[in-house]
């Protein structure tokens, strides 16, 4: 029997809330009895199910995030496997949902963040541009 002939719509919203629990899809598609690549299938395939899998997905990764303050506040494991544990969920995130989870990258020259140009000093007295140029200024 082909794997597309399993497609319950049981089958994906279990998958789907799993997913915005923060579970994995790996976990969730073995529990249901599908690889994850006939779930790929399946959502490009259907636009509404590829809009709904990627609201749970954002949702899932929010629980993954909010769970690392459990986790850290978790007094009774040690320190370094709390740690460890943010650390590794923190940085998952950050490579998965970069704009959301990742740090801020600025890059000069591009429309919000352009490169300075000459700046005006004629307006300045001698005296101001002599102090200006005994500034250093960091490298």
């Amino acid at each position: 029997m082909p794997a597309h002939s399993k497609r319950t719509p049981e089958m994906v919203e279990a998958i789907l809330e799993g997913m915005s629990k923060g579970q994995t899809l790996t976990s969730l598609c073995a529990q249901q009895g599908i690889n994850v690549q006939t779930w790929h299938d399946w959502r490009y395939a259907d636009e509404a199910l590829n809009i709904a899998h990627t609201r749970a997905r954002e949702t899932g990764f929010d629980v993954i995030a909010e769970d690392c303050f459990t986790i850290a506040d978790d007094k009774g494991d040690d320190p370094a496997s709390r740690r460890v544990r943010t650390d590794v969920r923190l940085k998952l995130l950050a490579k998965w949902d970069p704009k959301r989870y990742g740090d801020k990258q600025i890059h000069s020259g591009d429309a919000a963040n352009p490169i300075a140009t000459a700046i005006d000093v004629s307006g300045l007295s001698v005296d101001v541009l002599r102090e200006l140029a005994k500034l250093r200024l960091p490298e």
